[in-house]
């Protein structure tokens, strides 16, 4: 049995998205100890992918938005994060970002259709993306 590192990516809701990292992925990259990880991760912003629309509130209750909210983001493990580069990290956000554009077929329900998604790393950056995955 290898040992490796599970990780994983919340995508939607219930649905997740695992990855496995194997020593041989990681040459080169000590090991963190508990500790050392429960530091790093204390310091990191929770990262999410952010939906915009061009909704425009005409007249829909507050509390029917408040309830529909969580549609616009995708929240994402920091932990899925810790061992993995920049690269690997918006490689995996446009895979979340097709996955999600077929799902629900670029309509948000009362927020309307998909025009572009926001990236915002656990380090602050913010990275942008058209709806079908490819940056801007």
């Amino acid at each position: 049995m290898c040992r490796g590192l599970f990780l994983t990516l919340r995508t939607m809701k219930l649905q997740y998205l695992a990855i496995v990292l194997l020593p041989t992925h990681l040459k080169g990259r000590t090991m963190l100890t508990q500790e050392e990880i429960k530091k790093q991760l204390a310091k990191m912003e929770e990262p999410y992918i952010y939906i915009d629309s061009a909704f425009i509130r005409k007249g829909k209750p507050m509390h029917q938005l408040y309830k529909q909210s969580h549609k616009r983001r995708i929240m994402i493990n920091k932990e899925s994060l810790l061992n993995i580069g920049l690269d690997a990290t918006l490689s995996m956000v446009q895979g979340t970002i097709k996955d999600h554009h077929l799902k629900t077929k670029g309509h948000l329900g009362i927020f309307g259709k998909i025009r572009f998604y926001y990236y915002k790393h656990h380090d602050g950056s913010i990275y942008g993306f058209d709806k079908y995955g490819e940056r801007l």
